[in-house]
């Protein structure tokens, strides 16, 4: 177990970058979180970096 969740953590981090060095954004949602909150800080966050330019 340990080790699948050290490779998951490496290729979530891996991606995560690829995705920044394209421009798109991404959000992580958990099953133990209300993701109306996680949704909303999202699109806040992201228009206010176009807004930003």
């Amino acid at each position: 177990r340990a080790a699948f969740a050290s490779k998951q953590k490496k290729a979530q981090h891996e991606l995560g970058r690829l995705f920044r060095s394209v421009g798109i954004d991404s959000i992580q949602l958990t099953t133990d979180e209300n993701y109306e909150i996680a949704l909303a800080r999202f699109f806040e966050t992201r228009e206010k970096r176009r807004l930003r330019g």
